[in-house]
């Protein structure tokens, strides 16, 4: 078995002077590569790092005052960022006032950015979505760098320590790969979509993941869409979902490692009054062992918060939970006959993508088909270039004039509709 002892400290930023030189020698750049390393396995707060930024090659000199730094080595348009010995809150004013940063899934990365730095940056370009607008699916890096560059990523890094320090040689090199091809990848993909009229449409859906992901969201946000819960069950379960958040905060893990939503909702629909309510619900059990030991490095697990303390909240919480408007009027969420109609919108909307060499849920998603039928019409379908691609036809669709059928080739089609039924 082979050791990896090699270090390596090349154009590693390791001071906030160092981040503030380069900082200012990019701020010029039209665009930048940026990605980010993190640890976030089981927890509610990811720990940055490393944060990779990459320029494209030019003839002017970019002077960076790194440690063992070559001008002339292939890193020159490369730096690592380590957020462990730096602020990074000092890249907020550059996100904010720099070109665009070309990244790759950037969903998780903008939220870890949001986090540690402040801001996003305030224009970025995802190469992966942008790569589903020209009939590549939807590709990791790996798979864009084979078909743009012709080359490999090195991966045997990826699930390394990120935090662990000083970072190996495989680790810097692997670090750098994730934003070496960037700026090949980004012009590459930039010329096909131009071609086919789409460039427009990547920009379109880059905003809407970096807006999406800059934001942040309810702890509630996704229990209120159960519709199972109405009334007082919703307004206990809305209760429980912020008090289970700031219990996961305290603990920094996911919140449904505090309490599941499965669980959560038993006992909105239950609106327990008693402990021995609690105590018989073996679902809670897997949670709460009810010990009360003391951890080693003096904080509190979840699995040491004694028992009855947590039920004496919970019920507390479900006494003082008040009933909460429905947010959906009836017309917007299908019934189980609407359903199966909305299953078949679905298919010939992911047919009608693939036809166009658009990853189908770039598209549309049953999300967005609910509101544009239920809601006269209203939703990302109407707007942009979804609203470009399918708006009129849907609108047919919902007037009764047109039906959808298999066509020769076996997909699925949209025909005139005879308004004659057969059975």
């Amino acid at each position: 078995m082979t050791i990896d002892i090699e270090f390596d400290t090349s154009n590693l930023i390791f001071t906030d002077s160092e981040l503030e030189n380069l900082l200012e020698s990019l701020k010029t750049e039209s665009c930048y590569g940026l990605d980010t390393e993190f640890i976030g396995e089981g927890k509610l707060y990811p720990k940055l790092a490393l944060i990779q930024i990459s320029w494209k090659p030019s003839k002017k000199h970019l002077k960076l005052k790194t440690r063992n730094a070559h001008a002339k080595s292939p890193e020159e348009t490369t730096a690592l960022i380590d957020p462990t010995t730096i602020d990074p809150a000092l890249l907020s004013d550059f996100f904010i006032n720099a070109g665009t940063a070309i990244m790759h899934s950037a969903a998780q990365d903008l939220k870890i950015l949001k986090q540690y730095c402040g801001a996003v940056p305030n224009e970025i370009f995802d190469i992966q979505t942008a790569a589903g607008f020209i009939g590549l699916g939807h590709p990791s890096l790996g798979q864009l760098v084979n078909e743009f560059c012709e080359t490999s990523l090195p991966k045997k890094a990826q699930l390394t320590d990120w935090l662990k320090r000083p970072l190996t040689r495989r680790q810097t090199d692997y670090a750098r790969a994730d934003v070496a091809y960037l700026f090949p990848i980004y012009e590459a993909l930039t010329l096909k979509l131009k071609s086919r009229q789409r460039l427009g449409w990547a920009i379109q859906e880059s905003e809407q993941i970096r807006q999406t992901n800059s934001k942040t969201t309810a702890p509630w946000a996704s229990i209120r869409k159960i519709k199972t819960l109405k009334g007082r069950a919703l307004g206990i379960a809305i209760s429980l979902a912020l008090w289970r958040d700031q219990k996961a905060k305290e603990l920094n893990i996911l919140p449904r490692k505090f309490l599941g939503d499965a669980a959560l909702i038993v006992l909105a629909e239950m609106a327990p009054e008693s402990m021995q309510e609690l105590n018989d619900l073996r679902i809670l059990k897997r949670y709460f062992n009810g010990t009360n030991k003391n951890s080693s490095n003096g904080k509190t697990t979840r699995a040491e918060m004694p028992r009855n303390t947590v039920y004496g909240e919970i019920l507390l919480l479900v006494k003082s939970a008040k009933p909460v408007e429905e947010e959906y009027s009836e017309g917007q969420i299908p019934d189980k006959n609407q359903q199966s109609v909305f299953n078949i919108i679905l298919a010939w909307a992911n047919s009608y993508a693939l036809s166009c060499d658009i990853h189908p849920a770039l598209l549309a998603t049953r999300k967005d088909l609910i509101e544009f039928f239920a809601l006269n019409p209203s939703g990302r379908l109407t707007e942009g270039w979804r609203g470009e691609l399918l708006s009129e036809t849907l609108s047919l669709i919902a007037k009764g004039d047109a039906s959808i059928a298999i066509g020769q080739n076996g997909n699925l089609v949209l025909e005139k509709r005879s308004g004659k039924s057969l059975i």
